[in-house]
């Protein structure tokens, strides 16, 4: 396993099944990291990689959107006297 990234430019594939009613563009501002599944999307999946990488005092948020709708957020962070 290991991290990739990169731009990915839209694409036009239209709604997945079962995904219809879910707005999940308004979380993307705060994405670092995507990872998708049949049931659910995680925004960030691993938040304390992305504060490592920033080497700052920062707060990331792990954000889980199920297939039903329901959304989970916790957020992550690393406090600014660690520096």
């Amino acid at each position: 396993m290991g991290a990739v990234s990169g731009y990915l430019p839209r694409l036009d594939i239209g709604p997945v099944e079962g995904w219809e009613a879910i707005n999940v563009s308004k979380y993307l501002g705060v994405c670092r990291g995507i990872f998708v599944t049949h049931e659910r999307i995680v925004i960030n999946p691993n938040p304390w990689g992305i504060i490592e990488e920033s080497n700052d005092c920062t707060v990331v948020s792990k954000i889980i959107i199920n297939r039903n709708g329901n959304v989970e957020k916790e957020d992550y962070g690393r406090p600014c006297w660690r520096r």
